[in-house]
């Protein structure tokens, strides 16, 4: 379209189209080009060189939803790459963490298990290595606390010397065997060596 001081001289645009036309504002200074919008219509005005009143422009015009109709399949595609990308972080996430708390949980029980005094667990097992590695060192530290446990209540019922019941293992099997045979007489037999501190 051609406009010379806002009249238009010739346009190939139908009536609507030269309607939003003639609302340009021709602000623009001479040898100065300018971009309107209006409504869903952008103008691209240019004016013509060897005029010295500037007066005469062209005009460019093109619907703004005509030319962001070619961008619409890219901003599908990118929503659903967006889309995609979120649900496979997703999954991979939800993955990752079963994969790392199922051991984990199955540790926290093992631990509070051997936080009880039950020392004959058997520590789970597991495919990863760091795991693994951390079920190992658990296991071998229960054994080792049980070993030495073991030892102490060995020592605190048995005497050194001889490894037979001392009075506290004798008192404990006495209890258990009266407990264990309540219709049963259990008589104790006293027997005095004498000189026996001189061997022990």
């Amino acid at each position: 379209s051609f406009i010379y001081q806002n009249r238009i001289l010739a346009s190939s645009l139908n009536n609507d189209a030269r309607a939003q036309l003639s609302s340009l504002h021709l602000s623009i200074q001479p040898e100065k080009h300018a971009t309107q919008a209006i409504n869903d219509q952008l103008f691209y005005l240019h004016p013509l060189n060897g005029l010295a009143t500037g007066d005469l422009h062209v005009v460019l015009q093109r619907s703004l939803l005509q030319a962001m109709s070619h961008y619409q399949l890219l901003f599908w595609q990118l929503v659903l790459i967006a889309v995609i990308t979120l649900a496979l972080t997703l999954v991979g996430a939800f993955f990752i963490a079963n994969r790392v708390s199922k051991p984990l949980l199955a540790f926290t029980d093992y631990v509070r298990q051997i936080g009880k005094g039950h020392y004959s667990v058997i520590a789970p097992s597991t495919n990863q290595g760091e795991v693994q590695v951390l079920f190992a060192e658990f296991d071998a530290m229960r054994q080792a606390i049980a070993e030495r446990e073991a030892k102490i209540a060995h020592a605190a019922y048995h005497d050194p010397l001889t490894n037979l019941a001392n009075r506290l293992g004798f008192q404990q099997f006495l209890d258990q065997h009266i407990q264990s045979h309540p219709q049963q007489i259990t008589a104790v037999i006293v027997l005095g060596l004498n000189h026996f501190k001189d061997i022990n």
